[in-house]
């Protein structure tokens, strides 16, 4: 039986330590694809502040 609040929504656009704030706030995204700010030590640790 199929059901749409099974699904999980992963965002995999342009994420950074300023605009990740809008994005938690949706409560149908479930986690973050996390590309090119990835390579950046930097960058993921504001991302990672700007969350906790």
């Amino acid at each position: 039986n199929f059901q749409f609040s099974n699904i999980k929504v992963l965002y995999g656009g342009s994420i950074d330590g300023k605009n990740i704030k809008k994005f938690v706030k949706y409560k149908e995204i479930d986690g973050f694809l996390i590309g090119g700010a990835s390579l950046k030590p930097k960058e993921i640790k504001n991302i990672i502040k700007s969350i906790i």
